[in-house]
């Protein structure tokens, strides 16, 4: 297994290269870099080469995703960073965990087991292949656009322009990417059954939602998060623990 580290502290640099060596003594590491422009350079020659990338995000000229705006990996990525309000955008490249700073050896081994684990998973039922098996699907159950009355007239949404549905009192709203919101004549249950689970999430039980309208998801109390969304939404979103953990995996599939 050979692994790059994307650091800018040179004591964290240190510190992760020795833990991974402990742990895993016959792991090799490939380099190290603490800026966008170094990174790129280096993985661009190494890339096939590269098993594991331990990526932090502030960098010394920008953030590790605007690395990987220039640049797609194409192996496992474990962010190592200070900061959660990055989560979301985390889970949108090969994430496969997320771990907070100071980080210790113990959640570095963690995150090492859990890499470990995925590239032995075998069941037959795993979420990765019950997506697949949606997208193989017949697509004729799910629906392609929602008609919605707006006072004299019918308008037609087509679903790729829909943020979220939500629902308030009793009433079920739906709210586009340009931030257009109306009143849909149904319940959120009836939704679930009607829309694509590849693309869209109840990730709590007033809304169904695309993963592009997460822009945030802020730890809260209890194991809970907070999704900050776009476009903005009046009410107050919150993920249950229980949901947290389905939601990370809807979103990095």
């Amino acid at each position: 297994m050979r692994y790059f580290i994307v650091e800018d502290e040179l004591p964290a640099q240190r510190r992760l290269n020795k833990m991974i060596a402990k742990l895993r003594p016959d792991w090799e590491c490939a380099g190290i870099a603490g800026s966008v422009k170094n990174a790129l350079n280096a993985l661009s020659e190494s890339d096939a080469e590269i098993d594991l990338l331990w990526a932090d995000i502030q960098l010394t000229d920008g953030t590790s995703f605007d690395l990987f705006e220039l640049y797609t990996p194409k192996c496992p990525v474990i962010f190592t960073t200070a900061y959660d309000q990055y989560a979301i955008n985390a889970f949108r490249v090969n994430s496969i965990d997320y771990i907070l700073k100071p980080i210790s050896e113990k959640t570095v081994e963690q995150a090492i087991v859990k890499l470990e684990e995925l590239s032995r998973l075998s069941e037959p039922d795993t979420i990765s292949e019950r997506l697949l098996a949606f997208l193989k699907q017949d697509k004729s159950d799910y629906k392609n656009a929602f008609l919605v009355q707006e006072r004299d007239e019918l308008l037609r949404l087509d679903v790729k322009d829909i943020a979220y549905f939500y629902s308030v009192n009793k009433l079920t709203f739906v709210k586009l990417r340009n931030a257009e919101e109306y009143v849909i004549n149904s319940s959120l249950d009836a939704l679930e059954k009607q829309l694509n689970p590849v693309h869209f999430y109840r990730a709590a039980r007033g809304i169904i939602l695309q993963h592009w309208a997460i822009d945030r998801m802020i730890t809260h109390l209890n194991g809970r998060y907070k999704l900050v969304l776009k476009p903005p939404v009046d009410e107050e979103i919150y993920v249950s623990r229980d949901r947290a953990k389905l939601l990370k995996d809807w979103l990095t599939q």
